[in-house]
């Protein structure tokens, strides 16, 4: 089944009123974007191997790294990629649980948490 991106982004937005008020607040200079799959740029900075499938990115400086010292030039970007996300998941319950579970994951990563913590908490 093929999703438009504004039912994924509501989709998305439902999922963060889930967050708790610290949480939701934590996201509120991140955008969220959604793309059909990485762009070349964005898989070359990942240097993904052939056939991999990214369901989505975290592009920007971590919380846990902001400081006055270092400046914020863009604002940070959670990617979230349609097409890959259609692939793993085959209807509208298993598409809402890998959105979420990826959503969650990307939110992580703008928190300071690295691949290891998250796989700790199922994400």
């Amino acid at each position: 089944m093929r999703w438009s991106d504004e039912e994924l982004m509501r989709m998305a937005e439902e999922l963060i009123e889930e967050l708790p008020e610290d949480l939701r607040r934590a996201l509120e200079n991140v955008a969220i974007l959604i793309q059909n799959t990485p762009s070349p740029e964005q898989a070359a900075r990942l240097r993904l191997p052939p056939g991999r499938l990214v369901l989505g990115l975290y592009e920007g400086v971590p919380l846990s790294r902001q400081s006055v010292f270092h400046p914020v030039v863009f604002p940070a970007a959670i990617y979230l990629f349609r097409t890959n996300i259609e692939r793993v998941g085959k209807g509208l319950a298993e598409i809402k649980a890998e959105l979420r579970r990826t959503l969650f994951h990307e939110i992580g990563h703008h928190l300071g948490f690295n691949e290891d913590d998250l796989r700790r908490r199922g994400l």
